[in-house]
């Protein structure tokens, strides 16, 4: 014989499985994110110390900074690296770090050489003129300019 309680805890258990695949089916759990490193080259050449702004429509940007062989690593907030699975807009932002900028105060630090050419053509945030897709996790975007 069952006793009410059982048939609470029961109805309890299949509400709470019941919610949890209604919020699995509706996404409530946010964005797809995703790890994404690449490369930014300029006429074959890596481009260092430009920030990557991968830009979609509706979440989150993700942003990275190239190192001095023009690589970088998405960050999509302080918790974890990536961006959120979909078509981004990228712009790039060649403005100097605050270390940069002490660095070249001192003469220790020289800006890159292509920088303001670069900057024109695809540093406009309001017209971006570089679109990538977002698709997998460990994906590896190769950003060539010309």
């Amino acid at each position: 014989m069952r006793t009410p309680q059982g048939g609470i805890r029961l109805a309890r258990g299949l509400a709470g499985l019941l919610l949890a695949a209604l919020l699995a089916a509706t996404g409530c759990g946010g964005p797809r994110v995703v790890k994404v490193t690449g490369t930014v080259t300029y006429q074959g050449e890596p481009v260092p110390g430009v920030t990557v702004n991968f830009i979609p429509e509706k979440e989150r940007p993700s942003f990275g900074r190239t190192d001095d062989k023009g690589v970088f690593v998405l960050h999509y907030d302080k918790d974890r690296d990536g961006a959120a699975t979909g078509t981004h807009k990228v712009v790039l932002d060649f403005r100097l770090t605050p270390a940069e900028e002490f660095a070249q105060m001192k003469g220790q630090y020289k800006a890159y050489k292509h920088a303001a050419a670069l900057k024109q053509k695809y540093g406009n945030f309001d017209k971006p003129v570089l679109q990538y897709d977002v698709t997998s996790d460990g994906q590896v975007i190769e950003v060539k300019l010309d």
